[in-house]
């Protein structure tokens, strides 16, 4: 394992990999208003800082465009932004907007074969939007919480609800086309402050020092 590494960003705020030029990456969102791209195996940037947010670069995640690994980021800038091609580091389309605050966290999946992102914001929304025509899914966006969204989660329990963790201590479980529950909410013991997709399709969820697999009734 590589010692611990600076990334020249300020604070990472969130990371995710992907697989980019025939090796893994490490994609960090920073303070400094930057995305690093970096070579896990050597732990050497593999490219120089995406920009194009003008706030803290607050979520990130990765998905694959015509066969090229993508990083899709949110930030204080309220908006999410694809940011770039991951092996070239040109930036792909313009921000998407829509959000009254700080996107909280984005999430990337296929959904009946084709990519999509969903965001979530300190408004308390959740927005899906279509990966490849950069435009909003469903044309409006989801009431995730009265309280704020922290997480969200998408292409949950066999790739369709949408799941949104919230500072309540809840998940819910949405439709992604409809934005309608498709399950009771799950409570838990602390509030949400991240999500990831189990291997049977269920949803992790990290809560204060404990993590917890629920998954839709």
């Amino acid at each position: 394992m590589h010692r611990p590494f600076a990334t020249g960003q300020g604070r990472v705020l969130a990371a995710a990999t992907a697989m980019a030029s025939g090796g893994p990456v490490l994609v960090t969102a920073g303070s400094d208003r930057t995305v690093g791209v970096r070579d896990l195996t050597t732990g050497e940037a593999a490219l120089g800082p995406l920009t194009g947010h003008t706030g803290r670069v607050t979520a990130v995640a990765t998905t694959v465009l015509d066969g090229r690994p993508v990083a899709v980021t949110g930030s204080w800038d309220r908006t999410v932004l694809r940011l770039g091609d991951l092996t070239t580091g040109r930036p792909i389309g313009a921000p998407l907007t829509g959000h009254a605050d700080w996107v909280t966290s984005v999430s990337t999946a296929e959904l009946d074969g084709a990519p999509v992102a969903a965001s979530t914001a300190r408004d308390g929304t959740l927005r899906q939007w279509d990966v490849v025509r950069m435009t909003p899914i469903g044309g409006a966006e989801i009431a995730a919480a009265p309280s704020t969204a922290t997480a969200v989660l998408v292409g949950a329990a066999g790739g369709r609800p949408v799941a949104a963790g919230r500072e309540d201590r809840a998940v819910r479980f949405l439709d992604p086309v409809t934005g309608r529950g498709v399950a009771a909410d799950c409570v838990l013991p602390e509030p949400v402050q991240a999500l990831a997709a189990a291997p049977d399709g269920q949803s992790a969820v990290a809560f204060g020092s404990h993590v917890a697999v629920p998954a839709p009734r």
